[in-house]
């Protein structure tokens, strides 16, 4: 396992989707002691969520490469997506019974997303100050050579004429 290939937007999607499953066992929902009292669609999506979220976080610090934590999370990001939709057309349409358990789990399960959301748009080798190698973990410096900077030519400067330069 390597935590150093996980970025913040990873860590945000763990850290709501353990809140999200605290928010289902703990926080009451429409007049029952906790939301998941009475399992529902809704919460079942729920809870597809906050595994994905765990899957989509597993597969990027076990993985060696890069292909399969775009994907788990990308997958994950999909099945949040839905239940985020759902939990807040759920939330809108039971407005006037809601408790605090149905805003905390339709904020929480947005929050999942905007980190799974995060952790697939940050899948990068690094930026030139903080460099990465193929699985994004991060390398030092010295794996990269230098790369000395040439300036482009001048956009007035004339096209070379022709049968001058190099010929085969």
């Amino acid at each position: 396992m390597r935590l150093d290939r996980l970025r913040s937007g990873e860590w945000l999607a763990l850290g709501a989707a353990v809140a999200l499953v605290w928010a289902l066992v703990a926080l009451p929902a429409q007049g029952e002691s906790s939301a998941l009292a009475e399992l529902g669609v809704r919460d079942l999506l729920l809870l597809a969520a906050a595994a994905a979220a765990l899957f989509a976080w597993l597969a990027t610090a076990l993985s060696s490469t890069t292909p399969l934590p775009v994907a788990g999370t990308a997958c994950a990001g999909t099945v949040t997506l839905i239940a985020a939709l759902f939990a807040t057309v759920h939330l809108l349409t039971h407005l006037g019974s809601a408790e605090g358990g149905d805003f905390a789990t339709a904020a929480l399960v947005w929050i999942e997303l905007v980190g799974l959301g995060r952790g697939l748009a940050d899948e990068r080798l690094g930026l030139p100050e903080d460099p990465r190698d193929h699985t994004g973990a991060r390398a030092s410096a010295a794996v990269y050579p230098h790369v000395e900077r040439i300036p482009a030519p001048s956009p007035t400067a004339s096209p070379p004429s022709p049968g001058t330069g190099r010929e085969t």
